[in-house]
């Protein structure tokens, strides 16, 4: 069965038998071929703070964001609400044949995206399905940027953009937070300002300082000083200050 016309579906992995352990990737995969779900552990759970940190909204959250952008009130023949982000589990893929309008005959997809609290359906319309089809594999970590459809009882998302999980830090960071604790070695201020030196881009940079009156101020850089979010410079100043102490903040497209 093609979900796609000309793209086949994957495979269903089979387990070699052999003394090599599996990686957390394979086992998830034959769990999920085998038994239709998890078991050891959810393949979102080593992207938690990525998807908490740039999401603007999780699944739960959707309903009310309808409600206050007026569900039911019509605007141009659909209920137009505003943009959103949300990283999750890419868990089933349909295709849906559009019987009207301009698009008729043509195919679209139905998406349903999966996260820590619960579920939404995204469209991914006819224009937009070549440049994201090689994105789209079942059970993939992905996020997903569109505007919310409120037109339905449950809304849905009217997708415009689909990220892969390992350009997403780069690509949805409104903001990079760095804490400084009172008690940081010397030399560790040079470091920060040549690591933020060799990784130049357009993020803006924050430092959370605690003050010797036990105060914390937040402190933003100049615009100079503005930043790549990389994984390389994240890792780089997680090694500085402690990872807890670096923070990618986004949730606005």
């Amino acid at each position: 069965l093609s979900i796609f016309g000309g793209m086949a579906a994957a495979d269903v992995p089979r387990p070699h038998i052999g003394t090599q352990e599996w990686t957390d990737t394979e086992m998830l995969a034959y769990e999920k071929a085998t038994l239709g779900f998890y078991i050891t552990k959810h393949p979102l759970a080593q992207y938690e703070e990525l998807v908490k940190s740039l999401s603007s909204v999780d699944t739960s959250g959707l309903s009310a964001l309808a409600e206050r952008y007026g569900r039911g009130n019509n605007n141009g023949g659909r209920n137009k609400g505003p943009t959103v982000v949300i990283g999750g589990l890419l868990s089933k893929i349909r295709p849906v044949a559009i019987r009207q309008g301009r698009s008729a005959g043509q195919k679209m997809l139905v998406l349903t995206i999966e996260d820590f609290v619960g579920s939404v359906e995204a469209i991914v319309f006819p224009d937009m399905l070549d440049r994201v089809r090689e994105l789209l594999k079942p059970d993939s970590v992905l996020f997903f940027v569109g505007e919310l459809d409120t037109r339905r009882e449950e809304p849905c998302i009217r997708l415009n953009r689909v990220i892969p999980v390992n350009e997403a830090r780069r690509t949805l960071t409104n903001r990079l937070v760095v804490s400084i604790r009172s008690m940081i070695a010397d030399d560790v201020l040079p470091q920060l300002q040549q690591a933020c030196a060799a990784h130049r881009g357009r993020c803006p940079l924050f430092f959370e300082v605690d003050t010797r009156n036990g105060e914390r101020v937040v402190i933003q850089a100049g615009e100079r000083a503005a930043v790549d979010s990389s994984e390389e410079l994240i890792l780089e100043l997680g090694r500085l200050v402690g990872p807890d102490n670096v923070r990618c903040v986004g949730g606005r497209y």
